[in-house]
């Protein structure tokens, strides 16, 4: 899991430069803990990536979803299994693990955002 996410995060630097702010979180927990705790500031995230494999990153998910309807959601995943909650959760893109910078490109395109 954690080699998935530093794995992604790469990516995601790769995209933006090396001036990007991307926060890795392994843990759900300290994820949600982290997106809850600044919603007073504002969207605490330009955008979340967040890993779905299981039921847990599903609730995690969709407690994002419910704190901020805006905030851009890619579902990342080793399977489809979960298309049709990233589906529901209104999530911009469904990536399958390991993640290419081509997927992070068209993905982060497709929220409107330039790199």
């Amino acid at each position: 899991m954690e080699a998935d996410c530093n794995h992604t995060a790469k990516k995601v630097r790769e995209f933006f430069g090396d001036d990007a702010d991307v926060a890795e979180y392994t843990e759900m927990q300290a994820f949600t803990y982290a997106f809850v705790g600044k919603r007073d500031e504002g969207d605490p995230f330009d955008m979340v990536f967040i890993g779905i494999d299981n039921m847990l990153g599903v609730e995690t998910a969709r407690n994002i979803r419910g704190a901020c309807h805006n905030c851009p959601l890619f579902i990342v995943s080793e399977v489809i299994d979960y298309g049709i909650e990233g589906f529901r959760l209104y999530a911009l893109d469904y990536l399958i693990k390991p993640v290419s910078s081509d997927r992070i490109t068209r993905a982060v395109m497709r929220a409107g955002v330039g790199g």
